[in-house]
């Protein structure tokens, strides 16, 4: 077994309370996450052309926030040709409640792992954070299939021209995305 396979081995157990202690938490503070989210989304509608006819809604992770720190998602609007879609608006939406306690998480780690291991090298560091982070998007992803419907509601009640059918989708930037929410609009 290689080093980062032992240890990720080591830490799944925390990996599995984590995530379920922040799913709990992020369940009690709903009502914040989803109020910022819909800040984020009332101001980038605002800024689309009044003759744009949105067709997505997307939402992205970055992944140079595991090396930056910045945590922010790529929420975009675009019309039905999205990634040829040159104009397509966009905000960074940067969910606090998501990352607050990974240096805590990270703290906890380095704990666990130095009672197995004398020394930790920053980039088996830098990849433990990776997980934790995909874990944490993995949980943003759950919330904003609960979020679904006010989301669509609030783009609804905008002034924006829409398609016949709006979608959400969720992915890494650039990368394929799915597709986890369908809405008419008439």
């Amino acid at each position: 077994m290689d080093r980062f396979a032992s240890m990720e081995k080591s830490i799944s157990q925390y990996r599995k309370e984590r995530k379920n202690e922040k799913r709990e938490y992020l369940n009690s503070k709903y009502e914040m996450l989803s109020s910022s989210l819909m800040d984020t989304l009332n101001g980038l509608a605002q800024e689309i052309d009044e003759q744009r006819i949105i067709k997505y809604i997307t939402f992205q992770r970055l992944l140079s926030c595991e090396r930056t720190g910045s945590y922010e998602i790529y929420v975009g609007m675009s019309a039905a040709m999205l990634y040829l879609d040159e104009e397509m608006e966009h905000a960074f939406w940067k969910p606090e409640l998501l990352h607050e306690d990974m240096d805590k998480a990270m703290q906890d780690i380095e704990k666990i792992l130095g009672k197995e291991y004398i020394h930790i090298e920053e980039y088996e560091l830098l990849y433990l954070r990776q997980k934790l982070l995909l874990d944490d998007w993995k949980l943003l992803v759950e919330m904003l299939k609960k979020m679904t419907g006010n989301i669509a509601e609030n783009i609804m009640k905008n002034p924006l021209k829409l398609e016949d059918e709006i979608e959400i989708l969720c992915g890494n930037y650039m990368d394929r995305l799915n597709v986890i929410y369908k809405a008419k609009t008439n």
